[in-house]
């Protein structure tokens, strides 16, 4: 539905744009740091942290599996809905620390329209059971919307993309339209730890709290 605010609007708009530039910021802060030192061919810090995704549509998933009924579903079913996806794995301390926070989610925003989809992407790539995924995101602590990517091929669509990423446990942030209006670059997505996993996680949260706004009305 078409926002008729145009406060809520201009609002949306600068704190979204904040998201991006604080994704710049991240890349800028680890490009310049102390001993700092990268290859001419090195993938610029931008490119590993996903600034690129920013402001474009969610690409197609094709044959994702979902876990729960229905197993295949369209991105179409989610439009209306805010989107966040995160690619996880076992073996990874960096979904172990990200996944109370994504399971708090789930709870805080039931009731907003919010779904939290955690992607399973086995390392390497294999096919794997829908009872092996319950039983690691169980043992994660990961109680989120679970669907499994066995051979990597919606991971190469929606967050590589052929580039050199950080990381391959990413999250996405989709707006109700279907685009994509953060990215959490992987590792920690806490609100806890180093310098930069706090920025990196208050950008993510903070556009999340934005999408979410712009579906009420503002106070007056």
């Amino acid at each position: 539905m078409q926002n008729t605010k145009p406060g809520l609007s201009l609002r949306r708009a600068l704190h979204l744009g904040l998201g991006v530039g604080l994704v710049l910021l991240l890349a800028a802060l680890v490009t310049t740091g102390p001993g700092r030192s990268e290859p001419s061919d090195a993938p610029s810090e931008s490119e590993r942290y996903g600034a690129d995704v920013i402001g474009q549509p969610l690409p197609e998933w094709g044959d994702l599996r979902f876990l729960d009924a229905p197993h295949q579903r369209k991105q179409e079913s989610f439009r209306g809905q805010i989107l966040v996806i995160r690619f996880w794995t076992s073996g990874c301390p960096y979904c172990e620390t990200s996944a109370p926070i994504l399971s708090e989610w789930v709870e805080r925003y039931q009731e907003d329209d919010v779904t939290i989809l955690g992607i399973y992407h086995p390392k390497p790539p294999r096919r794997v059971s829908d009872e092996t995924v319950r039983r690691l995101a169980k043992e994660l602590g990961l109680d989120t919307m679970l669907a499994v990517d066995d051979d990597w091929e919606v991971l190469k669509k929606l967050w590589l993309r052929g580039k050199r990423r950080a990381f391959t446990s990413a999250s996405l942030l989709v707006d109700r339209q279907g685009t994509v209006r953060a990215a959490h670059r992987g590792g920690n997505l806490t609100p806890e730890g180093v310098k930069e996993d706090r920025l990196a996680y208050r950008a993510f949260a903070d556009t999340l709290d934005v999408l979410l706004a712009d579906n009420k009305e503002p106070r007056p």
